[in-house]
């Protein structure tokens, strides 16, 4: 489940990746200079999220900051699916980008401390694998959505993502006994 999850924050990842350039250069007519300021500001936002998130996550806990960043990526991504100007589309990057970076850090943590020292690895492995099968998968299905109706349309389709990324793992936290950290040994 926690591969599932963070699956679900990688499609988000990977389609605004590799989509918020194209967006600005083709549903703003933006240069191709100002469409690589779609990823590198996103880029620049996850970056700031992932180091500033391991601080947040101490006081709030996983719950808390997986529901918090995903809706903020989810109200990020609405917003530059749905801006008026490539300056709200780039604000709403940016956004996206602070919301989503807590989601795979505090994932593959939840997946470390759900289990015992000897099972870590194989536990990481698993959740590593199944999650990066959502890079595989935004860019195309944000290109699919996107190719049917609009590129605002795909993005939008990221949002939804968002929003369910926060509603499912607050179900899942709040509903397993399985994240306790393991005792400390001797």
């Amino acid at each position: 489940m926690l591969g599932a999850l963070c699956g679900l924050a990688f499609v988000v990842e990977g389609g605004l990746e590799s989509w918020s350039a194209v967006h600005l250069e083709r549903t703003f007519e933006a240069s191709p200079a100002v469409g690589g300021l779609g990823p590198g500001l996103f880029a620049a936002a996850m970056v700031t999220g992932r180091m500033l998130g391991h601080v947040i996550e101490g006081h709030a806990g996983p719950r808390a900051i997986l529901s918090i960043g995903s809706t903020v990526a989810a109200v990020g991504l609405a917003g530059a699916a749905a801006a008026p100007t490539t300056a709200a589309a780039l604000a709403g990057f940016v956004c996206a980008g602070l919301g989503t970076s807590v989601a795979a850090p505090t994932l593959f943590g939840l997946a470390g401390r759900g289990v015992t020292a000897r099972q870590r690895g194989s536990a990481m492995s698993t959740v590593t694998t199944v999650a990066y099968l959502g890079f595989l998968l935004g860019p195309p299905m944000v290109g699919w959505i996107s190719g049917a109706s609009s590129l605002r349309i795909g993005l939008g389709f990221l949002a939804v993502a968002s929003v369910s990324l926060a509603v499912l793992s607050g179900l899942l936290i709040s509903r397993s006994s399985a994240f306790p950290r393991p005792p400390a040994p001797g």
